[in-house]
This record gives C-alpha cells, sequence and structure tokens, in this order.
C-alpha cells in the first residue's frame, strides 16, 4: 500500500456521522420522489418538463419547474392537481412567457 493512501489508526474517513449521511439521501429521495409526482401531475394534464431545479428552503424543498410551450388551460389544471398534492407546502403558481412564435389568435405571428 502507498505511505499516501494509508488509513491511519483514528483517522477520519467519513466527514459526517452515519445517521446524518443517512438522514440527507432520505430527504434527497423524498425530495426526487416529490418532484416526480409534481411532473406525473403535469403529465396527466398534457404539460412536458423541459427542466426542473430544487433550492433549498426553510427546512423543506422549492422546486422550480420549466415546461415546454403548453395551452394555459392545461398548466391551470395541472397547478389544481399539484395544490392538492399533500406534500405541496406551498403555493403552486406559474409565469406565462410568450413563445418565440408569438401568439397567432393576438396578430402576433
Amino acid at each position: 500500500m502507498d505511505k499516501e493512501k494509508e488509513v491511519k489508526p483514528g483517522s477520519k474517513i467519513m466527514g459526517k456521522p452515519l445517521p446524518q449521511i443517512l438522514d440527507e439521501m432520505d430527504d434527497n429521495i423524498a425530495a426526487a420522489a416529490e418532484a416526480a409526482r409534481i411532473a406525473q401531475e403535469l403529465a396527466a394534464e398534457g404539460v412536458s418538463v423541459a427542466q426542473l431545479v430544487q433550492q433549498p428552503g426553510d427546512g423543506h424543498a422549492v422546486l422550480h419547474v420549466v415546461t415546454h410551450e403548453a395551452a394555459t388551460g392545461h398548466v391551470q389544471a395541472a397547478l389544481d392537481a399539484i395544490r392538492a398534492l399533500p406534500e405541496a407546502r406551498g403555493e403552486a403558481s406559474a409565469m406565462p412567457v410568450v413563445s418565440g412564435r408569438g401568439v397567432a389568435e393576438l396578430g402576433w405571428a
């Protein structure tokens, strides 16, 4: 064994206690499960997820979902379903974006 790679008695291999590491893993798995449920609700309404960003909140995760272009009614129906999830702790909301293609019905095409 190389002298540089040799583990010395009493040296720390892990930077955190194992129970803390396991708790953090459980939290990450729970957050991933919540994100999957949100994606399922969006998909059920025909809304496709382009990107999902998770940020730490005050004792919880905040999820920002960027979707592909979708009809407003479908997004609103998905938001209603997301609000009803037991995992939802805050208000689900949407920020509309007009695509580069414009909106033909409004003469912006």
